[in-house]
Parts: C-alpha cells; sequence; structure tokens
C-alpha cells in the first residue's frame, strides 16, 4: 500500500504494536506478581491500568488483521 509515496511495511507495524502489548502486558504481572520484568515498566497506575492498555493494543492488533484478511493482504 502506498501512502504519500511511502511503502508501508505492515509487518514492521505489527511487530511494534506487538511490543507495546507485551510490555504493558509484562507491567501488569510485575504489579500483580512482583515477577521481575525482562525489561523496562510502562509508566501506569497500577496493573489494572496495565491490563487496560494491553487490551487496548490487542483489539487494535485485531482489527488490523481483520481489514488486512479482508483486504486479501
Amino acid at each position: 500500500m502506498e501512502m504519500l509515496g511511502v511503502n508501508l511495511d505492515w509487518g514492521q507495524i505489527m511487530d511494534g504494536l506487538t511490543v507495546r502489548m507485551d510490555a504493558y502486558r509484562e507491567t501488569a504481572v510485575y504489579f500483580e506478581e512482583g515477577a521481575e520484568p525482562e525489561g523496562l515498566i510502562e509508566e501506569v497506575r497500577d496493573g489494572r491500568e496495565a491490563r487496560k492498555l494491553e487490551a487496548v493494543y490487542r483489539e487494535l492488533i485485531g482489527k488490523i488483521r481483520e481489514q488486512r484478511e479482508r483486504e486479501g493482504g
């Protein structure tokens, strides 16, 4: 897909969104279980907020996948 002369790489976009989703999941686990994180902890109030943000990213990823499948990509 061309947008403003730039060929978007959907794989990289999905990877970036997945990294964010995973970061919020890991942050939630840190708050909920006290588990040592592998990476950085996201700046949130608590595990509940981290889970909400994880869900936002999961939903966004799902919507993009559905749209790409409908478009045959």
